[in-house]
């Protein structure tokens, strides 16, 4: 606050006077009368001082005392509980870790004995090129199935060949990790399933500690010696599915050992004691052996000191001290703090000057009023209205939204945003080792920073699309060409890089994404953004954006990912025509380039068939004995014939069509419209139907528009005007309960709507009905 700027704030029954000296007469016997008893309050301040202080000394000691009698047992009552508190919590990281690795073996034990052509394959394996190229192609698209695969094997012993999708094809005698097979091998030829948990040799790849699943392959005769070995990064399931969850402040620790007791996670030594829970050297140590899995979970949490315990008469005495001792000291110190404000009204109505330091008293009694936190907060609330509002991260990420509706509802909350002109960029921590706290700290600073930028030299607006994430979206107006925009952008990146390192220490990724004339298509912006971000590491730069991707993927060759991706987008709904044009699309395109090294077929064969998969896994269609060991190589006789592949691409796309329609013809279409019909009023969303049917929302809305002839957020609407017009015209409930009865957010924006649809506001429709009726 500027020295002698100071504004009162009189109480209301007072603004109306016209004095500005009248109000600070009122102001100033409201708390104290200082134009009457200034001369009093002078010569009574020394004898309330000493009274405050031998009050205050008093009180103390009675807290001192009882803190002294009851601490002890207070102590003992509180370690109890926690030993009760801390077994529990073990219980549920033991049965969490139980259940996730029960989920990754489920998975595995699948993907492996619904596939048919997968066993059968293996069965006929001929070590010929069309088998190698179809189960790598298998293996690799086990990967994404869970995000702690960390890398897939297969063991075919007749010909004592390992493929693995690290290192390709190996000699048996010669592969780097034979133990999981030679374990599986040497077990009873019941056994087809086992899991090796985190094993003492770090992996060779990964860099950290694994888990291994091993399976046999399944044969016609049941004496397959076939293995698969899934590895699981076992480093990474601990610390993300139980340390983030349950070693929140960083006191708490978790360790693991095997069966044999050989600690296999964490830093912890197994206590003598026989008791599930014991106090050691103040930590409370809990030891729990999982039914299921054989391991053993160590979790030690500090025990603090406590202050009180809850005793009855005690307890109450306590209270009652700690509360006369904290009445003492307020009392104290609003004598003491008020002194400047006091003597500063004295001063401007007895018409004498006020001395500059009192002003500087009165900042600093100001100053110390104001919490830190909560002043960061009220900053960052003026400087960035939108702090984590989900509307924006939805106009961010997802495509499928009413642009109308977001901005009403962001118009709302006193938020404008421009329609046009947009560059999304994401923003990561170089690393992640960091404790919750430390991350808080770096996001406070990082918002700083950002909307210092924002005041200085740009524009826009930023939204939290994931944990430790933060996407910015850049407006950028003008005339100027894409190229300078993407430049311009690429600046601001590097000064908000440049200035969170400054503040923090810390080292920030930002990846930037394509640059949009519409709001509506920023979501495509955000996914390149997320892309370019995960190519950081490859280039020497923080900033990555998606063009400098594209020109640094070796030679002159550009895969056409856009083209790829409106031809699973067609592929995805079912459209058999659209679906070869956009695939003839992409052929010609890449026969363009007359001399393609052999890494750039094999690159273009695999990224088509892997966009294929996932098409099938995210549709959970079914294509039946899909032939794809009869698939192409990517060049035969070393002449690389697109055509060909174009062909047996093509085929591949006619079975998956036609698996969406059958999936069209059996799948709950009533039941999808039904349940829109019976859930429209509770602001439906479309994540809520992709959830609850488990389909993918472009096929919900093929099937919204097939049934009514409407997209979904028009459905939705229409359905909610129709519910409106029967309230309106069969009670007299308020445009507002009406409004919020039919799932509108606002009264403002149910108008809109129903004029939209009716040509008329909700009001005069209720007039109109009115007049009819009589």
């Amino acid at each position: 606050m500027p020295v002698g700027m100071f504004t009162f704030i009189p109480p209301n029954d007072i603004i109306q006077a016209q004095n500005h000296r009248e109000k600070l007469q009122f102001y100033s016997s409201e708390t104290g009368g200082v134009s009457m008893k200034h001369q009093s309050f002078s010569s009574r301040k020394s004898a309330q001082k000493q009274f405050v202080l031998l009050l205050t000394l008093t009180l103390c000691l009675i807290l001192i005392l009882n803190l002294l009698l009851y601490n002890h047992r207070a102590q003992q009552l509180y370690t109890e509980q926690l030993k009760k508190d801390n077994y529990n919590t073990a219980l549920q990281i033991s049965r969490e870790f139980d259940a996730s690795m029960d989920l990754m073996r489920t998975a595995c034990w699948n993907m492996v004995h619904n596939n048919r052509e997968f066993i059968r394959i293996v069965e006929t394996y001929d070590n010929s090129f069309e088998h190698k190229t179809a189960l790598m192609s298998y293996l690799s698209s086990m990967l994404p199935v869970n995000e702690y695969f960390d890398s897939v094997y297969l063991y075919l012993p007749n010909y004592q060949t390992v493929l693995s999708t690290a290192m390709g094809a190996m000699p048996f005698d010669r592969f780097f990790d034979p133990v999981p097979i030679n374990d599986m091998l040497s077990q009873d030829k019941r056994t087809s399933l086992r899991t090796l948990y985190s094993r003492s040799t770090p992996h060779v790849l990964g860099g950290q500690n694994i888990s291994s699943i091993v399976m046999k392959v399944p044969s016609s005769d049941g004496y397959s010696q076939s293995c698969l070995v899934v590895n699981i990064n076992f480093s990474r399931v601990v610390s993300e599915e139980l340390v983030r969850k349950y070693c929140v402040s960083g006191s708490e620790q978790l360790s693991m050992f095997d069966s044999q007791g050989t600690c296999i996670w964490g830093e912890g030594t197994l206590p003598s004691s026989s008791e599930s829970t014991v106090l050691l050297d103040q930590t409370v140590v809990t030891k729990l052996i999982s039914e299921n899995t054989g391991l053993l979970y160590l979790f030690e949490t500090p025990a603090p000191s406590v202050l009180f315990a809850g005793l009855d008469i005690y307890y109450i005495l306590f209270v009652a001290t700690l509360f006369l001792a904290a009445l003492a000291i307020i009392l104290y110190a609003f004598l003491r703090l008020f002194r400047p404000l006091r003597r500063i009204l004295s001063s401007i109505i007895s018409s004498e000057p006020a001395q500059t330091g009192e002003f500087e008293a009165l900042d600093n009694y100001i100053g110390r009023m104001k919490i830190e936190n909560q002043t960061m907060r009220v900053h960052l609330k003026e400087a960035l209205p939108i702090y984590r509002n989900h509307l924006l991260t939805e106009i961010i990420t997802l495509p499928d939204w009413s642009l109308d509706e977001m901005l009403e509802k962001l118009r709302y909350q006193d938020i404008y945003l421009k329609l046009e002109n947009y560059i999304v960029m994401t923003l990561k921590p170089a690393v992640n080792q960091y404790t919750e706290e430390e991350k808080w700290q770096v996001k406070l600073k990082t918002l700083s920073v950002l909307s210092q930028l924002f005041s200085e030299s740009a524009s826009g607006f930023y939204a939290e699309t994931e944990k430790d994430a933060i996407s910015i979206a850049l407006h950028l107006p003008g005339d100027e060409e894409e190229e300078t925009k993407i430049g311009a952008a690429a600046e601001f990146a590097e000064n908000l890089c440049r200035g969170i390192r400054q503040q923090t220490n810390v080292q920030t990724n930002i990846g930037i994404g394509r640059f949009v004339t519409k709001i509506q298509l920023l979501y495509k912006s955000y996914a390149d953004s997320v892309t370019a971000l995960n190519f950081v590491t490859t280039f020497d730069s923080p900033v990555i954006n998606i063009y400098q991707i594209q020109k640094n993927v070796g030679s002159a060759f550009e895969y056409p990912y856009e083209k790829e991706r409106r031809f699973t987008h067609f592929v995805s709904l079912g459209l058999y025509e659209e679906s070869l044009e956009a695939l003839h699309a992409i052929f010609v395109e890449l026969k363009q380039y007359r001399h393609l090294k052999k890494q750039e077929i094999t690159f273009v064969f695999f990224q088509l068939l892997s966009s294929l998969y996932g098409v099938i896994y995210e549709n959970k269609l079914d294509i039946g004995d899909f032939p794809i060991s009869k698939m192409p190589a990517p060049y035969m006789d070393g002449i690389y014939d697109l055509d060909k592949i174009e062909a047996e691409i093509t085929d591949m796309v006619c079975k998956i069509i036609s698996s969406v329609e059958r999936l069209s013809c059996t799948s709950d279409d009533p039941e999808i419209i039904a349940y829109i019909n019976d859930h429209f009023t509770e602001n439906l969303q479309m994540v809520d139907l992709t959830e609850h049917f488990n389909y993918n929302r472009f096929y919900i809305s093929q099937i919204i528009k097939e049934r009514t002839g409407y997209n979904f957020n028009d459905y939705v609407n229409r359905k909610k005007v129709e519910l409106s017009k029967k309230l309106l015209s069969e009670t007299d409930l308020s445009i507002k309960d009406i409004a919020e009865q039919t799932g509108f957010s606002y009264s403002y924006y149910f108008s809109k709507i129903f004029k939209k649809y009716e040509d008329m506001t909700p009001g005069e429709y209720r007039e109109a009905e009115k007049k009819s009726g009589i």
